[in-house]
């Protein structure tokens, strides 16, 4: 199934919403449910691909970063913009079409699926062309349109949508396959539906759009004690903590955090790498005071920044740093019996079966999704191996390779609530697909001396609050 979703420019975004919604929330509302739309769409079984028709800035990155079409909209009005991407689909051959909204923010894959096999078992053994039609839970508006794009067929999005195109289908001679589905039925264009989207008890979890509306209407105190009630359901008063040690192994790093300490320069330590004796004695130090778990960090791929690493891991007899981490975690776990957690930063596929051998899990921080942090300025400029894309390969291959895995996010470096919200959700799908997430982390950022970020004002104490209380909202009871 050929998929065709219009999404228009963001600057009047659902004006209905003002008396509840200030502009740049109503836009972020806007972002969140497209987002939900194209996440659901990407997972579906049926879809063979998806046609954003669209010119605005945000939505075509959005779509590219689905590997999804981009046409661009004539700025004709809605009909315009659909009948565009029928044209292609046209012109490619393609004989069936499904034309979804970009404001259905309950949307699932399984809806998507349940949708497209009920249109598809109802068109099985007929000659005659078929509209499949879905509408809006007061069943006069049009929420989806399926039909073979090769048959003429005018659209008449608007008031009254839904009677006019079952109209025209029976003017035609075609038959009118109409379709309901629950989540397909919720669109937000007025406040009633903005409210039915904060009400919606149809689902466990929430959406991403469910997301931005709570953040931004519920006060902090009330978000807190529904995150409070979720936490308790699954772990009532039980605090858990793990008794560790803690392995430096290398303070050197290739990249330059705009707020990091940890990382040094080579002239500013005597060895460049921690002494593998050094670290088996901490660690059956640890074991003796009752620690289970040794605790390995370090910066990442100094090799390839700085020649001292690079004689250092020489001289020591290993090819990279992270063959040095392997070969240490593989002593500490022989000699002393702790278990080695790994936080080596970004790896491929060979780094992580190394490592899989010689330690009980790994981690490493997405921070955040957004790659503007990346941006000349922002705290991640300089450094590649803080890429967003980067970091989630990493952690998407941890998933693949069954490796339990910690990750988490952190606030107050420049990034924004919703960019927030974009990374729990991003950290959420993940774990969705692969089950290997075992710990989310929400850190925040305080200033320190010597950083470039030393005047930067620390996340406040209600930011974090916020945070991890949407973070316990958006996850599972369990995380």
């Amino acid at each position: 199934m050929h998929v065709i979703v219009p999404l228009k420019d963001l600057a009047a975004a659902k004006a209905r919403l003002s008396d509840l919604l200030s502009p740049e929330e109503r836009q972020q509302l806007v972002r969140a449910m497209a987002r939900d739309v194209l996440t659901a769409l990407s997972s579906s079984t049926y879809v063979t691909d998806v046609h954003v028709v669209t010119n605005d800035a945000y939505f075509r990155d959005l779509a590219q970063s689905f590997a999804m079409h981009v046409i661009p909209d004539p700025d004709l009005g809605l009909n315009q913009a659909i009948q565009a991407g029928l044209d292609v689909l046209k012109e490619r051959g393609c004989t069936n079409a499904f034309i979804i909204h970009g404001d259905l923010p309950l949307l699932t894959p399984a809806d998507i699926d349940d949708v497209i096999s009920q249109y598809q078992a109802a068109n099985t053994h007929s000659d005659r062309p078929a509209l499949g039609l879905i509408t809006c839970r007061h069943q006069d508006g049009t929420n989806g349109l399926l039909l073979n794009p090769q048959h003429a067929f005018s659209l008449h999005y608007g008031k009254k949508s839904a009677r006019l195109h079952q109209q025209q289908a029976n003017d035609l001679g075609w038959r009118v396959i109409n379709i309901h589905n629950d989540h397909f039925a919720l669109d937000i264009d007025d406040e009633d539906d903005f409210q039915q989207l904060m009400n919606n008890k149809t689902q466990s979890r929430l959406s991403r759009a469910q997301a931005t509306a709570i953040g931004t209407t519920y006060s902090l105190a009330a978000l807190m004690t529904s995150a409070e009630a979720k936490r308790d359901h699954a772990h009532g008063e039980i605090i858990s903590y793990s008794r560790k040690v803690f392995l430096p192994l290398t303070h050197l790093c290739r990249n330059v955090c705009h707020y990091c300490t940890f990382a040094v320069r080579p002239s500013q330590v005597r060895d460049m790498y921690m002494p593998v004796d050094e670290a088996v004695r901490i660690a059956r130090e640890g074991a003796d005071l009752g620690c289970k778990e040794a605790l390995f960090t370090l910066g990442e791929k100094p090799e390839l920044r700085y020649r001292a690493a690079r004689e250092a891991l020489d001289h020591l007899g290993f090819q990279s740093t992270l063959d040095y981490v392997a070969h240490v975690a593989k002593r500490v776990f022989e000699e002393t019996g702790l278990l080695p957690h790994i936080n080596a930063g970004c790896m491929s596929d060979e780094d992580m079966i190394a490592l899989r051998n010689v330690s009980a899990s790994m981690g490493v921080m997405l921070e955040n999704i957004s790659p503007r942090l990346c941006e000349k300025g922002q705290a991640h400029y300089g450094s590649p191996d803080k890429d967003p894309k980067v970091r989630m390969d990493t952690i998407e291959r941890a998933g693949k390779l069954n490796i339990p895995f910690t990750t988490g996010i952190l606030i107050g470096i420049g990034e924004t609530r919703e960019e927030r919200l974009d990374s729990l959700f991003a950290i959420r799908n993940l774990h969705e697909t692969y089950g290997h997430i075992q710990e989310v982390i929400i850190q925040n950022f305080v200033p320190k001396h010597n950083t470039k970020m030393a005047e930067t004002e620390a996340a406040a104490t209600d930011d974090l609050l916020w945070t991890i209380a949407m973070a316990r909202l958006i996850f599972e009871p369990e995380m």
